[in-house]
């Protein structure tokens, strides 16, 4: 009899893990759907792109084009900011320069 309980006592505790695993697996379900539902307007974007250019034969010559174009921006960026830096110290010394 005691044989029986612990098997049945390990079977639903196994039922427990499995319903538990059952419900994480159905909350992340949910939440991948909503994210890949969020993502499907730059699939449909991108695809408009590459129905109106000629210049892009599919999408991954679209992704490429957008990483050089930020490198490039990111390049520009540091920069624009090194020379508004250079500027500032510049101007900064001069005006001490003038007042000694």
């Amino acid at each position: 009899m005691q044989a029986i309980h612990h098997v049945e006592l390990s079977v639903r505790a196994r039922l427990f893990r499995v319903r538990s695993e059952l419900s994480e697996l159905e909350q992340h379900r949910a939440r991948l759907s909503e994210k890949l539902s969020k993502q499907s307007i730059f699939e449909e974007f991108l695809t408009q792109v590459m129905s109106a250019s000629s210049e892009f034969i599919d999408i991954r010559s679209i992704m490429s084009r957008y990483h050089t174009l930020k490198q490039l921006y990111e390049v520009i960026s540091t920069c624009v900011l090194i020379n508004e830096l250079t500027t500032t110290v510049i101007r900064t010394s001069a005006v001490f320069t003038v007042h000694q």
